[in-house]
């Protein structure tokens, strides 16, 4: 019964890396530079070949980074990986292409380039998608936030004890995920993340605890926190 119990709560996980990552400026794709002593895409293919409840990881790449990433899977040893997909001209492309790969009922996001998601956030957007169709991580915005016009002048500002700072993975019940991106491809609708889907469709989207430290990484100054962050956390 317990294994049974397990099959149930099992997820399958679509890294999203097939992205340019231009904002970095580092010639190449940010989720190959070091970070430590791995590229920070590995650091994210361990982050769930650990977690208990990932039983497969499906990756959405661009087409001329698919053999770097399979050299990188048989260095590390990553042995959750089913596929790997080539992405297409948006991010909402890519992860619709790596839906096609996905077996399992419920299905988890996450960009490529967020390398210090925690096994507990793993975990628990897992579990809570037994209570809801569709979950993603959060955290409530600290500083004070304005819209401003096109002119850069501040036409609003907002209450931010109503705003989260939206973070990966956000997970979905396999099917919601495969209605919404059906729905948004054939309406043409383009989202920034998969949770702004699931809201087009009228699905409800919970918000769990995330943290600080599930940076993604953008910007070079991003990957210097990055570097921080990880000596902060093996001690170095």
């Amino acid at each position: 019964m317990k294994h049974e119990k397990q099959d149930v709560l099992q997820a399958s996980v679509i890294i999203a890396a097939a992205g340019t990552g231009s904002r970095m400026g580092a010639g190449v794709n940010k989720q190959f530079l070091m970070l430590g002593d791995m590229p920070v895409l590995a650091h994210t293919l361990f982050a769930f070949e650990n977690a208990e409840l990932i039983s497969e990881i499906v990756i959405s790449a661009k087409h001329d980074e698919i053999v770097t990433i399979s050299h990188l899977i048989q260095d590390f040893d990553i042995r959750k990986v089913k596929a790997i997909v080539p992405g297409g001209e948006t991010r909402q492309e890519s992860v619709r292409l790596g839906l096609e790969h996905v077996t399992s009922k419920m299905v988890l996001v996450h960009d490529g380039a967020r390398p210090f998601v925690e096994e507990e956030q793993i975990l628990t957007a897992i579990r809570m998608l037994h209570k809801h169709q569709a979950v993603t991580l959060g955290v409530p915005v600290k500083d004070t936030i304005k819209r401003v016009d096109s002119h850069e002048n501040v036409c609003e500002t907002l209450e931010r004890s109503g705003l989260f700072q939206i973070q990966t993975p956000q997970g979905f019940r396999t099917d919601v995920l495969r209605k919404a991106h059906q729905k948004a491809l054939k309406e043409e609708f383009q989202a920034t993340d998969d949770a702004a889907l699931a809201e087009y469709i009228g699905v409800p989207v919970h918000v769990i605890s995330g943290s600080v430290w599930n940076l993604k990484l953008t910007t070079p100054e991003d990957l210097v926190m990055g570097r921080a962050i990880l000596a902060a956390r093996t001690g170095e």
